[in-house]
């Protein structure tokens, strides 16, 4: 027999705790399970029940994402965890496709989720997104004496509904994503160790930049969690805040922001790297891609590309390895224009025009100009025509995907 699913009940709480205590994601205090039923009070849950106790949990947040300069809705897939007793039981993929199934249900045009390893979301359908860089550095070598230091204001879990609405409020980026509830800024906030967070207020009160992370020991490592800012001078300023901090912490971590080259503000930071090598507080930058995106609505998402070349119309073969009983996914044969007012509409059979053939998260991966259609059709077998890969080329360079809030 299948192994039943049902929607999340308070009543769950204390199974769900003890899953993401055996996972490692929370501990066992007061804050962290706060944390958790702040979580858990928003957007939708999912549970699999095995032996009569829930043992694997999805949940998923509606918000936005920013293709270009269109709001898309949004579903993040924030949190699929499963016991160990009920591993291999493929209950995180059915979880996972039903969340995508329910996302799209509700309006949302593309989904996206945070990945423990890279390989096992493909299996529903989600591609690598951008790079993200990891930056690790000595906030003192931050050479910002060119902007104005202005004493901060202490942020506490008190304020998360104002840095929430910061976050909302923030400059845009390509690849931008916000969540809807408020309750998600909290529960990350409960999360931190140690709360650390600093931001500046308008002159009407109101919180308009500003930074929260954790920081367990006294020297850090500083982890900056979240970010918010409307402009780069505002940016600058949260960093010449971070940079104050830099008699006590030796390193801040964060992931950089998407309008700077942090590297550029640093002092010296080769010399800084060679000399932190191997210490709890090494420097460096790593790029990695921690998040995967698919698309759930294959019209709202061509829709949202404005593209000034000459109009391309071409079929779309599109196969969805999410599809199963309970949901059909995205697949299927779609006629695609590209153009000022771009369009995609389903059909019975292809045309007799040129057609592109691949799997939705290589098509999502294309159209939010992670990667070339060239490079595509080599590495993950996206098949068109080389007149029509010249043309999508040319029509999707992008500026990096950059979500802004770690999900």
């Amino acid at each position: 027999m299948p192994v039943p699913i049902r929607a999340y009940d308070p009543g769950d709480v204390d199974d769900i705790a003890r899953i993401w205590r055996e996972i490692g994601w929370i501990e066992g205090g007061t804050p962290h399970r706060a944390g958790l039923e702040a979580y858990l009070s928003v957007g939708a849950t999912e549970v699999a029940i095995v032996e009569g106790s829930v043992e694997s949990m999805a949940h998923r947040t509606p918000g936005t994402i920013r293709n270009e300069g269109t709001e898309l809705p949004f579903c993040g897939v924030t949190g699929v965890a499963t016991s160990h007793v009920a591993r291999k039981l493929g209950l995180a993929r059915r979880l996972t496709a039903r969340a995508l199934r329910n996302a799209r249900d509700e309006g949302a045009a593309v989904a996206g989720l945070g990945i423990f390893e890279q390989g096992f979301y493909d299996l529903v359908g989600f591609g690598l997104s951008s790079y993200d860089h990891l930056v690790h550095f000595d906030p003192a070598s931050l050479r910002l004496d060119h902007v104005p230091y202005r004493p901060p204001a202490r942020i506490t879990v008190d304020d998360a509904a104002e840095f929430h609405r910061a976050m909302v409020d923030r400059m845009p980026a390509h690849g931008g994503v916000c969540f809807e509830p408020p309750a998600l800024v909290e529960a990350e906030m409960r999360w931190c160790d140690n709360l650390v967070g600093l931001g500046y207020r308008d002159a009407d009160g109101r919180l308009t930049h500003g930074f929260f992370g954790s920081a367990k020991d006294e020297h850090g490592p500083l982890h900056v969690n979240f970010v918010a800012y409307r402009s780069v001078p505002e940016l600058l300023e949260v960093l010449r805040s971070i940079r104050e901090l830099g008699d006590q912490f030796h390193t801040v971590r964060l992931i950089e922001p998407a309008h700077i080259q942090v590297q550029s503000l640093l002092d010296q930071p080769m010399r800084q790297r060679s000399r932190s090598a191997g210490s709890p507080h090494e420097s460096g930058i790593r790029s990695e891609a921690w998040t995967q995106l698919r698309v759930l609505d294959v019209g709202a998402l061509v829709a949202a590309r404005s593209w000034a070349g000459p109009p391309v119309e071409f079929t779309l073969d599109l196969d969805d390895p999410a599809a199963h009983a309970e949901w059909t996914g995205a697949g299927g044969t779609y006629a695609v224009r590209l153009g000022e007012e771009s369009s995609a509409a389903a059909v019975d059979h292809a045309g007799d025009g040129p057609a592109v053939r691949c799997g939705v998260g290589t098509f999502t991966r294309l159209w939010f100009g992670v990667e070339s259609a060239s490079t595509l059709a080599a590495t993950e077998g996206l098949d068109a025509p080389p007149d029509l890969l010249a043309t999508l080329d040319d029509a999707f360079v992008l500026p990096p995907v950059r979500a802004g809030w770690d999900y």
